[in-house]
């Protein structure tokens, strides 16, 4: 491949600024403060490791108190035991979330996250860090738990009434691209790929970042998600071409030679085919954005909730479950995470397939097509049995019911020609 078809492949899938790009804009203005969103980069030699020695005495002091609160919920299978379930599958740069819900209704406590981020590296599944989520207003009096700038909420309105949001906070126990409060830490896909990750130093440059988040999303397979830990099935090997360029690439980390490294990503990015490019780019717009605060995304330009039309409201679901199954507040406190997983899962699916940057099914060929309708089915399978830990013998069958009345309004939208709209 030529020096002119390698950059103007790079400049085709990177130019084409996504909400991430912009996000970084904004963090990046002159008389801002350095943010905890994707964007924000911090030093390399401070912020980059544990035991970031960047931070205020007090939140260092917390954060090992933090790691020994939680030692003995090391493995998913001690967050099972202590009542963490497995949600939204691995999510290129955080992991797998283990969400308690019992611990959600208690409010924010350092030492008790209702959130724990586990990640593969080296064939185990390892707990890589912890997050508090709470819903309240936007401008929520809630005090973040630490002193630092870099801690800042982000959140997610479509997962909250109106007029209020779902907050969120990540703390990271390992070596972060973007610090210890970065919502995506890039260095996942490399570690779990078995791929060494590019020097720290490199994220404050704009051009080395996008190039070091592309190839960090796109060393991610498409996802499948399993029915019971979210972990993806085996994906198909890279070919020998491409094993290749990520050799290339591990080698030029390995030795920090900055310029060997950027120009065997240009290789490796300029090889992606046009469905992994939609899928790098959606990952990486989606992603970002929603690692930002509401404020941040208004500052940005970033419209907010993109994408919810394509599964209809999620507060009208919500809605309309409460109203025909009759729930008590707590049946609605355990079941509005359990449908916002669902909701979530759903939108990552579509990400991956390329649909969430405004194409139909049309644009899918008849493989990916059953691939996506598996993938969705599996998804509600696994729903639809949270669910029924949750309602008894007649609510469950109005659920049921209302979930066939939806099935029949979705196949009657795509034999209408509808459903892509």
């Amino acid at each position: 491949m030529s020096v002119l078809s390698v950059t103007v492949a790079v400049t085709a899938l990177i130019a084409p600024r996504s909400a991430l790009a912009q996000a970084q804009d904004h963090a990046h203005e002159p008389g801002t403060e350095a943010h905890s969103h994707v964007g924000a980069a911090v030093s390399c030699e401070t912020l980059a490791t544990p035991p970031w020695a960047g931070l205020p005495d007090m939140d260092r002091l917390k954060m090992t108190a933090l790691r020994q609160e939680i030692t003995a919920l090391s493995t998913p299978e001690l967050a099972i035991a202590a009542g963490f379930r497995p949600a939204l599958g691995d999510i290129p740069g955080m992991g797998v979330h283990y969400v308690n819900l019992a611990r959600g209704r208690d409010g924010v406590d350092i030492n008790a996250p209702d959130h724990l981020m586990f990640a593969e590296m080296d064939g185990t599944d390892k707990l890589v860090g912890a997050a508090y989520a709470f819903v309240d207003v936007p401008n929520t009096d809630e005090p973040i738990p630490f002193e630092s700038d870099l801690a800042t909420w982000h959140d997610h309105p479509r997962f909250a009434p109106d007029g209020q949001t779902l907050h969120m906070l990540h703390i990271w126990f390992i070596p972060s691209s973007n610090g210890p409060f970065a919502g995506l830490n890039f260095w996942l896909p490399y570690r779990t790929a078995g791929v060494t990750i590019p020097s720290s130093c490199w994220m404050a440059d704009d051009a080395d970042a996008l190039r070091i988040q592309t190839v960090s999303f796109a060393l991610v397979p498409p996802r499948r998600f399993g029915l019971q830990t979210g972990r993806q099935a085996e994906a198909e090997a890279p070919s020998p071409e491409r094993m290749e360029m990520i050799a290339a690439l591990d080698a030029a980390a390995i030795a920090v030679d900055h310029d060997a490294w950027v120009a065997a990503a240009d290789v490796f990015i300029a090889d992606l085919s046009d469905s992994e490019r939609t899928r790098v780019q959606g990952r990486l717009g989606n992603l970002g954005a929603n690692q930002m605060s509401s404020a941040e995304r208004d500052a940005a330009g970033i419209a907010q909730d993109a994408n919810d039309d394509r599964l209809g409201d999620f507060e009208e679901r919500i809605e309309e479950f409460q109203t025909r199954l009759n729930l008590t507040d707590d049946q609605l406190d355990d079941m509005r995470p359990v449908m916002a997983e669902s909701f979530e899962k759903i939108l990552l699916a579509l990400d991956d397939a390329g649909l969430e940057q405004g194409g139909g099914r049309e644009s899918l060929s008849r493989r990916d097509r059953i691939r996506l309708g598996r993938q969705i089915r599996d998804i509600q399978e696994e729903t639809d049995k949270e669910i029924r830990e949750i309602l008894d013998g007649d609510e469950m069958e109005e659920y049921e019911k209302i979930q066939e009345e939806r099935r029949e309004q979705l196949r009657a939208r795509s034999q209408g020609g509808g459903a892509d709209q």
